[in-house]
């Protein structure tokens, strides 16, 4: 569980990371989502710390001798970014969530129960790595979390796109 907690963690925080600042126009939306969402603080700044934060939970997942304060932070991050989204949400702003640098799709509840998933993920792995202590991996052990984590983490990048198709179809345009 805690290893299959971590890899899900160390790959959303690295995949959201690097979408941020893989090209130009990914700083540019990344920087446009941040002033809307967050308009009372500098866009570039705040943009930096951000990915900065985001690689830092990935290294420190990624060692188990850091995994439990990264798998915390992680949790507070997605906490934070959970509190931006939902106030984004009450100020009636429409905005792409810019997670993953791809989706135009508006920033709705989806993504909050997208956080608390992961939320809960980090928690888990965090609580589950502190009880488990330091135990060896058998392969197919890791085989088995690896894949679970490849699961959810396909669920969680391609959000927008499972809730579209799960959504109520609109009615046909009128001509």
């Amino acid at each position: 569980m805690a290893l299959a907690c971590r890899c899900l963690i160390g790959a959303v925080f690295l995949i959201s990371a690097v979408s941020k600042v893989r090209d130009r126009s990914s700083r540019e939306a990344f920087a446009r989502t941040l002033s809307a969402l967050v308009p009372a603080v500098g866009s570039v700044r705040l943009g930096y710390l951000v990915v900065a934060v985001e690689l830092l939970i990935a290294i420190a997942v990624a060692l188990p001798v850091t995994a439990v304060w990264g798998l915390g932070a992680a949790a507070g991050a997605l906490m934070a970014f959970s509190a931006a989204l939902w106030l984004a949400l009450r100020r009636s702003v429409t905005v792409s969530c810019g997670c993953f640098g791809w989706s135009d799709t508006p920033v709705s509840r989806v993504h909050l129960v997208r956080n608390a998933v992961l939320v809960a993920s980090a928690l888990a792995g965090a609580t589950t790595h502190v009880v488990a202590g330091d135990t060896t991996l058998l392969p197919g052990g890791v085989v088995v979390a690896v894949g679970a984590a490849l699961v959810v983490f396909i669920g969680v990048v391609f959000t927008d796109d499972l809730a579209s198709l799960f959504a109520p179809a609109s009615p046909p345009a009128r001509s």
